[in-house]
């Protein structure tokens, strides 16, 4: 028997065409150049751990003005530093008539105040909506501020924290 010849069929190939490669390949491109770099910086993720820390601070300090009730004397001032990189409990000295040294900078560095320090590789600032500094009451109200108080941390975006009028101390 002899073997049957089967005329040649043309064989469709499988794979992508020119234009779907030239696609493909801008769009990761576009993808390459703007959502990539985000992904891998830790810039946008600064501003909130340090809207966190703030807040849990700023609940500690109100705390301690709280219970320290026996001697006003005791300095509860917060403060943020000139150069906006630095918010804290000034420090206390009850050897002085005015309890409140205003080296905010140097009393942090030696671990003497309630404070948030940004890191020097870090590009996060911190500013208040009023002037000066504020305290809290002995009932955690805010004093010598408008109300509400905000501090505002501005990195990749601008986060706020607000302490309402009766002392709620949140992220808004």
């Amino acid at each position: 028997m002899r073997p049957k010849i089967v005329p040649s069929k043309q064989i469709k190939s499988s794979g992508f065409t020119l234009i779907e490669l030239l696609v493909t390949i801008i769009i990761l491109g576009i993808l390459s150049a703007t959502i990539v770099p985000r992904m891998f910086s830790t810039n946008g993720f600064e501003a909130y751990a340090y809207r966190t820390e703030v807040i849990s601070t700023l609940r500690n300090i109100q705390l301690r003005a709280m219970q320290q009730t026996v001697d006003t004397a005791i300095c509860r001032q917060i403060k943020i530093s000139n150069d906006n990189k630095i918010i804290g409990l000034l420090k206390t000295d009850t050897d002085k008539a005015n309890n409140c040294d205003t080296n905010l900078w140097q009393d942090a560095q030696a671990g003497e105040t309630t404070s948030v320090e940004v890191d020097a590789d870090h590009t996060v600032t911190f500013t208040y909506s009023d002037t000066g500094v504020f305290s809290f009451d002995q009932m955690g109200r805010p004093v010598d501020c408008a109300a509400p108080c905000e501090i505002y941390i501005e990195g990749e975006e601008t986060l706020t924290i607000t302490i309402e009028p009766e002392g709620y101390i949140h992220a808004s």
